[in-house]
């Protein structure tokens, strides 16, 4: 780091994207702290994580009253860098400003004709540089005629990690953890696809979590195709429940439209385990330079195809153990903060 000291903010928490960030750009020795609002109903922070000093609150309240609140509050940093929504307020706090939106803020908000959709665009064309982590993303940026620096998602390697779990229940246990939101995950062709699945396999168990728009219609679904005793619906998970059902389960199972990796999928590969979901191989080669080592599925067919291939042990474990080198080689926090720590320097 030399003599060069500024005090960098990650403003708004993704799914621990920023947590992340901020945690690990303190170990590289860069002073940065994470912003996040206080409001229980956002969720930005797991309480497990909610107790380090450099964690800042804000009181969310109408627009204007946030906006004075946090330009009163982040009068001290030096960088502010936004993520998702975010961006909508760090642009008007008088400070360089990075933006890095994390999924629907740009994939469906951003392209809407409201007050919101304009001012995520004007946050985006406005900030002094732009990052993101999702490689679909950048077909989206060229549309806007905007250039974007691709950085990967920071993974806690150390805690995400390889474990046996004893098991009481020996039948095949398959962990769904994302959203209930048709449009962008695919929920309703991964049902028909989990339903086919049992016709070989009846006494497989899929866990999913409940949360999001179209929970009710998934269950309504599950429902419909007579699979109620094979599904379960859990409730809302701490990172340490996530933790737990990664090494339990034989495979993790994500979304099947998006094309892009999160990091529920990555956290699971950290641990071993092999992963169904939808990746643009061309995007992964560009941005990976291989293809990623998961079971790639984007129809029912090809569902119901990477169900039938992680039924068997053999192929489970090969494709955990590419998994964890994958992960390993490409979302290692050292090489990512240096990338930041660039991004940041080019601002001061």
């Amino acid at each position: 780091m030399g003599a060069w000291v500024v005090k960098v903010l990650q403003l708004g928490n993704v799914c621990n994207l920023s947590f992340n960030y901020a945690k690990y750009l303190r170990q590289a020795g860069v002073d940065c702290e994470l912003m996040v609002s206080s409001d229980p109903s956002d969720v930005e922070l797991p309480p497990e994580d909610q107790r380090h000093f450099w964690v800042k609150y804000w009181r969310p309240q109408n627009p204007a009253k946030t906006l004075y609140t946090l330009w009163k509050n982040t009068r001290k940093y030096d960088v502010i860098h936004a993520h998702g929504g975010r961006v909508v307020y760090a642009q008007l706090l008088g400070k360089p400003f990075i933006a890095q939106p994390v999924g629907s803020d740009l994939r469906l908000f951003a392209q809407e004709n409201t007050l919101l959709g304009f001012l995520l665009r004007r946050a985006y064309a406005s900030c002094d540089h732009l990052l993101f982590s999702q490689p679909d993303q950048v077909g989206l940026f060229e549309k806007m005629g905007l250039d974007a620096e691709f950085v990967f998602q920071i993974i806690d390697t150390e805690t995400y990690s390889p474990r046996s779990v004893a098991r009481a229940d020996p039948r095949l246990t398959i962990f769904y953890p994302t959203r209930h939101s048709w449009v962008t995950k695919g929920n309703d062709k991964f049902f028909r696809a989990f339903a086919e699945f049992l016709k070989t396999h009846p006494d497989a168990q899929l866990f999913a979590v409940d949360w999001d728009i179209h929970k009710e219609r998934s269950k309504a679904l599950v429902s419909e195709l007579g699979i109620g005793r094979n599904v379960t619906f859990l409730n809302w998970l701490s990172q340490a429940e996530m933790l737990s059902w990664y090494r339990k389960a034989d495979f993790l199972a994500d979304e099947f439209n998006i094309g892009s990796f999160g990091l529920v999928a990555l956290e699971a590969m950290s641990c071993g385990k092999p992963v169904l979901r939808y990746i643009d191989e061309k995007l992964g080669e560009r941005f990976y330079g291989e293809k990623p080592p998961i079971a790639n599925a984007h129809t029912q067919e090809e569902i119901l195809a990477g169900l039938l291939a992680l039924a068997d042990p053999a192929y489970r474990e090969k494709m955990g153990e590419r998994a964890r080198k994958f992960v390993l080689k490409h979302h290692q926090w050292q090489p990512i903060t240096r990338q930041l720590i660039q991004a940041y320097e080019g601002l001061t």
